[in-house]
Protein backbone atom coordinates (compact mmCIF):
# COMPACT_ATOMS: atom_id res chain seq x y z
CA UNK A 1 0.00 0.00 0.00
CA UNK A 2 1.37 3.40 -0.83
CA UNK A 3 2.58 5.83 1.39
CA UNK A 4 0.56 8.54 2.33
CA UNK A 5 2.44 12.19 1.81
CA UNK A 6 1.37 15.12 3.48
CA UNK A 7 1.78 18.31 1.43
CA UNK A 8 3.71 20.88 2.74
CA UNK A 9 1.57 24.03 3.67
CA UNK A 10 2.34 26.81 1.48
CA UNK A 11 0.68 30.04 3.24
CA UNK A 12 1.93 32.98 4.56
CA UNK A 13 3.37 32.63 8.25
CA UNK A 14 4.79 35.07 10.78
CA UNK A 15 7.91 35.20 12.34
CA UNK A 16 7.91 35.84 16.11
CA UNK A 17 11.15 35.38 18.22
CA UNK A 18 11.31 32.81 21.01
CA UNK A 19 12.82 34.89 23.68
CA UNK A 20 9.51 36.91 23.75
CA UNK A 21 7.16 34.12 23.76
CA UNK A 22 9.20 31.61 26.24
CA UNK A 23 9.39 34.74 28.47
CA UNK A 24 7.10 34.59 31.80
CA UNK A 25 7.00 37.86 32.79
CA UNK A 26 5.16 39.03 29.66
CA UNK A 27 1.45 38.24 29.96
CA UNK A 28 -0.77 36.53 27.15
CA UNK A 29 -2.59 39.34 26.03
CA UNK A 30 0.83 41.11 25.55
CA UNK A 31 2.35 38.29 23.35
CA UNK A 32 -0.69 38.13 21.29
CA UNK A 33 -0.49 41.82 20.37
CA UNK A 34 3.51 41.27 19.75
CA UNK A 35 2.74 38.08 17.24
CA UNK A 36 0.10 40.92 15.54
CA UNK A 37 2.55 43.01 15.66
CA UNK A 38 5.06 40.90 14.23
CA UNK A 39 2.40 39.99 11.40
CA UNK A 40 2.41 43.91 10.22
CA UNK A 41 5.95 44.38 10.29
CA UNK A 42 8.32 44.86 7.29
CA UNK A 43 11.74 43.51 6.90
CA UNK A 44 12.96 46.52 9.28
CA UNK A 45 10.47 45.59 11.87
CA UNK A 46 8.40 48.40 11.47
CA UNK A 47 4.80 48.76 11.20
CA UNK A 48 2.22 51.06 12.29
CA UNK A 49 -1.40 49.44 12.63
CA UNK A 50 -4.04 51.14 14.43
CA UNK A 51 -5.18 50.95 18.26
CA UNK A 52 -8.70 49.55 16.54
CA UNK A 53 -7.19 47.22 14.34
CA UNK A 54 -4.88 45.46 17.14
CA UNK A 55 -7.78 45.21 19.08
CA UNK A 56 -10.02 43.93 16.64
CA UNK A 57 -7.93 41.26 15.07
CA UNK A 58 -6.55 40.51 18.68
CA UNK A 59 -9.78 40.04 20.17
CA UNK A 60 -9.02 42.62 22.58
CA UNK A 61 -10.47 45.92 24.66
CA UNK A 62 -8.65 48.97 23.21
CA UNK A 63 -7.56 49.53 26.87
CA UNK A 64 -5.81 46.24 27.28
CA UNK A 65 -4.42 47.08 23.98
CA UNK A 66 -2.41 50.03 25.39
CA UNK A 67 -1.59 48.20 28.36
CA UNK A 68 -0.24 45.40 26.72
CA UNK A 69 2.24 47.93 24.11
CA UNK A 70 3.53 49.48 27.24
CA UNK A 71 4.05 46.26 29.14
CA UNK A 72 6.13 45.66 25.65
CA UNK A 73 8.11 48.75 25.99
CA UNK A 74 9.02 48.22 29.91
CA UNK A 75 10.16 44.65 28.51
CA UNK A 76 12.15 46.65 26.10
CA UNK A 77 10.44 44.44 23.33
CA UNK A 78 9.24 46.76 21.74
CA UNK A 79 10.00 50.87 20.93
CA UNK A 80 7.09 53.04 19.88
CA UNK A 81 7.68 56.50 18.25
CA UNK A 82 4.38 58.51 19.13
CA UNK A 83 2.95 60.46 16.29
CA UNK A 84 -0.32 63.23 17.01
CA UNK A 85 -2.69 62.71 14.92
CA UNK A 86 -1.70 59.42 12.93
CA UNK A 87 -1.46 56.07 14.10
CA UNK A 88 1.67 55.36 16.62
CA UNK A 89 4.77 53.70 14.47
CA UNK A 90 6.04 50.65 15.91
CA UNK A 91 9.69 48.83 15.71
CA UNK A 92 10.38 45.15 16.92
CA UNK A 93 12.50 42.84 17.43
CA UNK A 94 16.27 43.87 18.02
CA UNK A 95 15.57 46.12 21.13
CA UNK A 96 16.72 43.73 24.20
CA UNK A 97 18.89 41.72 25.44
CA UNK A 98 17.93 38.66 24.23
CA UNK A 99 20.65 36.59 26.13
CA UNK A 100 19.12 33.58 27.79
CA UNK A 101 21.71 32.28 29.80
CA UNK A 102 22.98 33.38 33.97
CA UNK A 103 24.40 36.69 34.60
CA UNK A 104 27.76 34.47 34.25
CA UNK A 105 27.45 33.54 30.95
CA UNK A 106 26.71 37.45 30.06
CA UNK A 107 29.30 39.43 28.03
CA UNK A 108 28.92 42.58 30.24
CA UNK A 109 32.81 43.65 30.16
CA UNK A 110 33.02 47.10 28.66
CA UNK A 111 35.84 46.13 25.90
CA UNK A 112 34.28 43.13 24.59
CA UNK A 113 32.82 43.70 21.02
CA UNK A 114 29.88 41.42 22.52
CA UNK A 115 28.90 43.42 25.04
CA UNK A 116 24.85 43.21 25.82
CA UNK A 117 24.12 47.11 24.80
CA UNK A 118 19.98 47.71 25.64
CA UNK A 119 18.41 50.68 23.94
CA UNK A 120 18.21 52.22 27.18
CA UNK A 121 21.26 52.12 28.18
CA UNK A 122 21.74 53.92 24.77
CA UNK A 123 19.23 56.81 25.30
CA UNK A 124 21.00 57.22 28.60
CA UNK A 125 24.23 57.51 27.14
CA UNK A 126 23.52 59.74 24.48
CA UNK A 127 20.84 61.76 26.40
CA UNK A 128 23.49 62.82 28.76
CA UNK A 129 25.29 65.24 25.67
CA UNK A 130 22.09 66.01 23.69
CA UNK A 131 19.94 66.36 26.52
CA UNK A 132 16.71 65.09 28.21
CA UNK A 133 14.45 65.85 25.19
CA UNK A 134 16.41 64.08 22.37
CA UNK A 135 14.15 61.62 21.18
CA UNK A 136 16.01 58.22 20.32
CA UNK A 137 15.21 56.70 16.93
CA UNK A 138 14.91 52.56 16.78
CA UNK A 139 17.63 53.06 13.76
CA UNK A 140 20.12 54.97 15.77
CA UNK A 141 20.34 52.34 18.48
CA UNK A 142 20.67 49.32 15.88
CA UNK A 143 23.93 51.48 14.49
CA UNK A 144 25.40 51.96 17.47
CA UNK A 145 24.84 48.25 18.48
CA UNK A 146 26.77 47.93 15.10
CA UNK A 147 29.34 50.23 15.26
CA UNK A 148 30.32 48.54 18.96
CA UNK A 149 31.09 45.91 16.72
CA UNK A 150 33.13 47.58 14.76
CA UNK A 151 35.23 49.76 16.73
CA UNK A 152 35.91 47.00 19.75
CA UNK A 153 33.47 47.89 22.18
CA UNK A 154 31.04 50.17 24.79
CA UNK A 155 33.85 52.22 26.15
CA UNK A 156 34.63 53.24 22.74
CA UNK A 157 31.95 54.08 21.36
CA UNK A 158 31.46 56.33 24.77
CA UNK A 159 34.86 58.18 23.28
CA UNK A 160 33.60 58.51 19.99
CA UNK A 161 30.02 60.39 21.18
CA UNK A 162 31.92 62.07 24.33
CA UNK A 163 34.72 63.12 21.20
CA UNK A 164 31.49 64.39 18.72
CA UNK A 165 30.11 67.18 21.11
CA UNK A 166 33.57 68.50 21.69
CA UNK A 167 33.28 71.47 19.19
CA UNK A 168 37.42 71.60 19.31
CA UNK A 169 37.35 67.82 17.75
CA UNK A 170 34.19 67.55 16.00
CA UNK A 171 33.20 71.10 14.82
CA UNK A 172 29.47 70.84 13.42
CA UNK A 173 26.73 73.45 12.07
CA UNK A 174 25.96 75.25 15.47
CA UNK A 175 21.90 75.35 14.08
CA UNK A 176 22.09 72.03 13.50
CA UNK A 177 21.34 69.38 16.13
CA UNK A 178 23.67 66.49 15.88
CA UNK A 179 21.75 62.89 15.66
CA UNK A 180 23.60 59.38 15.64
CA UNK A 181 23.49 59.15 12.70
CA UNK A 182 25.90 62.29 11.51
CA UNK A 183 28.70 60.20 14.65
CA UNK A 184 28.02 56.84 12.55
CA UNK A 185 29.37 58.40 9.34
CA UNK A 186 31.95 60.23 10.68
CA UNK A 187 33.32 57.44 13.36
CA UNK A 188 36.49 56.60 12.12
CA UNK A 189 37.48 60.19 12.80
CA UNK A 190 35.98 60.48 15.62
CA UNK A 191 37.69 57.32 16.56
CA UNK A 192 41.22 58.49 15.07
CA UNK A 193 40.85 62.22 16.35
CA UNK A 194 43.95 63.09 18.60
CA UNK A 195 42.61 64.94 22.31
CA UNK A 196 42.70 68.50 21.97
CA UNK A 197 45.55 70.00 23.92
CA UNK A 198 44.95 71.71 26.92
CA UNK A 199 44.79 75.69 27.01
CA UNK A 200 47.53 77.17 28.59
CA UNK A 201 46.39 79.62 31.22
CA UNK A 202 48.04 82.94 30.54
CA UNK A 203 50.17 84.28 33.37
CA UNK A 204 51.29 87.87 33.88
CA UNK A 205 54.95 88.31 32.28
CA UNK A 206 55.30 91.25 35.31
CA UNK A 207 54.73 89.41 38.34
CA UNK A 208 53.74 85.98 37.12
CA UNK A 209 50.22 86.19 38.67
CA UNK A 210 47.73 83.15 37.09
CA UNK A 211 44.54 83.56 36.47
CA UNK A 212 44.06 86.63 37.93
CA UNK A 213 43.49 88.88 34.49
CA UNK A 214 40.96 90.46 32.48
CA UNK A 215 40.58 89.75 29.03
CA UNK A 216 40.92 92.95 26.76
CA UNK A 217 40.36 91.17 23.39
CA UNK A 218 42.58 90.88 20.44
CA UNK A 219 44.85 88.21 23.07
CA UNK A 220 45.36 91.05 25.35
CA UNK A 221 45.10 90.57 28.86
CA UNK A 222 45.45 93.05 32.13
CA UNK A 223 47.19 91.28 35.76
CA UNK A 224 43.99 92.19 38.11
CA UNK A 225 47.43 92.69 40.63
CA UNK A 226 49.87 94.93 38.83
CA UNK A 227 47.58 96.32 36.48
CA UNK A 228 50.14 95.22 33.64
CA UNK A 229 48.74 94.84 30.17
CA UNK A 230 50.23 92.44 28.01
CA UNK A 231 49.32 90.68 24.62
CA UNK A 232 49.73 86.47 24.25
Amino acid sequence: MPRKTIAKRKVPFTIVEDHVLTDESITGSSKLVYVMLCQHADKDGKCYPSLARLAKLCSLSRPTIIKAIRSLEGHEKLFVDKTTGKSNIYWIGDQSNTDTGTSKNKAHELDSVNYIFSSKEFTDLWRKYAGLSYRILPLEYKLAKKDIQEIGGINQLKKVIARAFNRDIFPFNKNEPITYKIVHSHLSSLLNSAEPKEKKEPSCPACGSKGGYASLGGGRYECNKCETVWKE
